[in-house]
């Protein structure tokens, strides 16, 4: 054969590693359908795979130790019924290895499961103190409620309600001490000492989202809502919930432990404290988180409006603040100077008051007094309010239209205290200045006039000088 042949090429294709290595001959599995089945065995299933024999007999299929019976083979697929299992004496996984061999080959394992197999619980979370019910879902549970072992961690779960593909199941009480909020735990279930598969179950701890309101008077008393979730329904387990270090009385949850209200305890100091619950479960004290925060305040107020009146009283105000009782069974005391006033309301969370203005015994001019409310034993700041005896409540049209000849009505009190008292109205020079009205008595005054500035001044003035309070009306836009 001339250089460069047939031979010197199948030479070289050796020298370069270039030949194809025989097939393997171990067989395979891929699938095995079903993958579980009865304790019992005789279940049928079927094996899918590569290198199987189509001879049956020459297929020695093993499920852990115990050998199946091949019923029809292909090259891949085989069709084998399940052998009986040994038998076990105490709770053990129920998965074993299977395995096909042929001619002295043998594949790699797939599982197969003998007796229950849990796909799905649901919910797969519940309350830390248990009592409600689960679904568990899954294949070859016993149909009689009492052959099931559901376990919870360590604890036995009640079984109401079984079928072989579904375990309806009352949660245990969780008894681990720790106070975890979430909480995991391995759910099975076993037959006959075959154990299933775990899936995971969360006892869930109370968890605080919100307090309403967030702030409060030191003397406490008031009532607040706090929403979460988890909070104890059970009577036999209460929610204990602190104010720091001091708890809340009179709480009270709703149907589904979502929310519940409860009575502030008082505080010696001003202070912002962490607000928490727990309950107790078999002696373990399970708390909720701790970022939820409640402020406590001494009664505190920013201002009054409005902050002049006429001595005669009557009159409504709202004192805006922080620290005010909310609470029926401590009542915010207002006083004006020496005088208590009377219907004081207070909104939903401390912050702001209306009450009516007690009478001042002033007979002329003015008089200013301190205004404090009072919690209990604690005092707030004061800030001043004004009576005046003679007194502008009101002047209309306010705003007025501004270059027309209008005919303006002056509301109040005592303006003809003094025979020498004249409604008035200031300059831009600060000059007090007589309006001629068309009448003017005790509590009215009444003058036409076209109003050519933005804003005027009035008050009701002696000797060019205002005895009143000075009432401000402006242009309309």
């Amino acid at each position: 054969m001339p250089p460069g042949g047939d031979d010197d090429d199948a030479e070289a294709g050796i020298q370069d590693g270039s030949s194809t290595a025989p097939p393997s001959t171990k067989p395979t599995i891929t699938t095995i359908e079903p993958n579980n089945g009865s304790i019992n065995g005789g279940d049928t299933v079927t094996i899918t795979g590569t290198n199987f024999s189509a001879t049956t007999s020459t297929n020695i299929v093993k499920f852990g130790t115990e050998i199946a019976t091949v019923t029809n083979a292909t090259t891949e697929t085989l069709t084998v019924t399940v052998p009986v299992p040994s038998s076990r004496t105490t709770p053990t996984d129920g998965s074993v290895n299977v395995t096909v061999e042929v001619m002295d080959e043998t594949s790699d394992s797939l599982p197969y499961r003998y007796g229950p197999v849990i796909t799905s619980i649901t919910p797969d979370y519940g309350v830390i103190y248990g009592g409600n019910s689960v679904v568990i879902a899954g294949n070859n549970f016993s149909t009689t409620a009492s052959n099931n072992i559901v376990k919870f961690g360590t604890l036995d779960a009640t079984v109401t309600i079984a079928t072989a593909t579904s375990l309806t199941v009352t949660v245990p009480v969780r008894t681990v001490a720790t106070s975890l909020y979430n909480y995991d735990v391995d759910v099975n279930v076993t037959m006959s000492n075959y154990k299933s598969n775990d899936v995971t179950y969360t006892y869930n701890g109370p968890y605080i989202l919100s307090i309403s309101p967030s702030q409060g008077s030191l003397c406490g008393g008031n009532s607040v809502t706090i929403t979460g979730k988890n909070f104890s329904t059970l009577s036999t387990i209460p929610n204990v919930v602190t104010f720091g270090t001091q708890n809340a009385t009179n709480v009270s949850v709703n149907v589904d432990g979502t929310s519940l209200t409860a009575t502030v305890p008082r505080s010696d100091f001003t202070i912002l404290v962490n607000v928490t619950l727990s309950i107790i479960v078999d002696s373990n004290t399970i708390e909720s988180n701790s970022n939820i925060e409640y402020r406590y305040y001494e009664p505190t107020i920013q201002s009054i409006s409005p902050n002049i009146g006429p001595s005669s009283g009557s009159n409504s105000v709202t004192i805006t603040g922080r620290g005010f009782s909310t609470a029926s069974t401590i009542p915010n005391v207002v006083t004006f100077g020496t005088q208590n006033a009377t219907n004081v309301n207070v909104n939903v969370d401390g912050t702001s008051l209306t009450v009516t203005v007690p009478s001042s015994s002033i007979n002329s001019g003015s008089s200013t007094v301190n205004v404090t409310v009072t919690n209990g034993t604690v005092v707030s700041n004061s800030v001043t309010y004004t009576y005046y005896y003679t007194y502008i409540s009101s002047i209309t049209p306010n705003p007025f239209p501004r270059g027309v000849s209008t005919k303006f009505t002056v509301s109040g009190f005592n303006f003809d205290a003094n025979s020498s008292y004249l409604l008035g109205f200031k300059s831009s020079t600060g000059i007090w200045y007589n309006v001629t009205t068309s009448t003017y008595n005790t509590n009215t005054a009444i003058f036409q006039n076209t109003l050519q500035n933005n804003s005027y001044i009035f008050a009701i003035v002696k000797d060019n000088r205002p005895v009143s309070n000075e009432y401000t009306i402006n242009a309309s836009s």
